[in-house]
This record gives C-alpha cells, structure tokens and sequence, in this order.
C-alpha cells in the first residue's frame, strides 16, 4: 500500500500510517506513558483496525497520522499528524500527538505538531486547525501553547476525569486553536 512520502523534520521521519504500521502502532499504545491516556493498552486488533481506519483518512483527505521513528536509530519515537472530526458539535481539521514515556521533556511532541500544521498547512490551507485532550494533560497542553495556539474554552468528550477510574463519557477536555497558520512560530 503506497501512501504519502514521509517527512522529515530536524530528528524524525514521519511515516504514514497504514496497515503495515500496525505492528508499531501496537508496540506504541503499550507504552505506559501512552496507554494511560488510552484507557489501557491496544489489543493488535484494534491496532490493525485504527491502521487501516488511519490509511483511509490518507486517502479520503490527503491528512492523517503518522509515525515517528528517530531519524539516526530508527527508533520508534511516538505518533501524531491530524485528521477531520468533529468537537463539541463543529467540525475542526484536528491535530494531536503521543509519545514515548523514554522521550518526554526532550521537544519531539512540539516537533510533530509543528511538522503537523506546516503539512496540513500546504495540502489544505484551512483557516483554524484546532486540538484537544483531557483537561488535566498539561503536558499536552504546554504542547498545544508551544505551537502558538490558544485556549478556546473547556468541551465535554468521552476520556479520563482526573481523580477517578476509568473512562468517563462526559470527561472535561481543553480545546485550543490556532488561525492564520502561516503566522504560527517555527
């Protein structure tokens, strides 16, 4: 299966994810650090079947996620890149990332999620690209205020309450933006 070319920023190279990614779409989502935004680990089955659902967004609208393996080692780094979906009722080019518990505190999510609005910049060129997770994930948070955008305002979504066990269906998330892409720091 033939997808986009990968791209390379200063430390990574950035590969579509289609199915035969599946396997390092697993090994990922068993990362500690990772699975606990996840609400556990993925079984391979649901790897294969978020593979296959992620090379389809590639193919339907030229964006989708993608892996991120250390440009030297070829090391298996975390996930990001963006998608179409909606939040809170409004349909959003969305971005967002996941890495590693080895690589936190070293820059590579903001590295993704610039990667990711340069690209969805030059293939869509759309107005507002927005993202989001639980409230609570101020790692996530730092990154989305890194790439210059801003706080929109707080949003009910399925995920993780702070304090409390388990998946929740009316968690509070943080929604951020950003407009004029070609504004946003390198």
């Amino acid at each position: 299966m033939s997808g986009p070319v990968p791209v390379h920023t200063r430390r990574l190279r950035l590969e579509a994810v289609d199915p035969t990614r599946t396997d390092d779409l697993w090994q990922l989502h068993q990362d500690p650090g990772i699975a606990a935004w996840y609400g556990g680990t993925w079984t391979r089955d649901h790897a294969a079947a978020r593979a296959a659902t992620m090379a389809e967004s590639w193919s339907a609208d030229g964006i989708g996620k993608w892996i991120a393996y250390d440009k030297v080692t070829g090391e298996l780094v975390g996930r990001g890149g963006a998608s179409r979906t909606t939040i809170a009722g409004t349909e959003y080019v969305e971005i967002g990332w996941a890495v590693r518990e080895a690589f936190w505190g070293r820059g590579y999510a903001t590295e993704i999620g610039r990667a990711t609005l340069s690209f969805v910049d030059e293939v869509l060129g759309v107005d507002e690209v927005a993202a989001y997770t639980e409230i609570h994930n101020r790692r996530s948070r730092a990154v989305m205020e890194r790439l210059g955008m801003s706080f929109v305002g707080e949003v009910r979504a399925t995920g993780l309450v702070e304090g409390k066990d388990g998946v929740h269906e009316d968690a509070p998330f943080a929604l951020y933006s950003i407009r004029g892409r070609s504004a946003a720091p390198s």
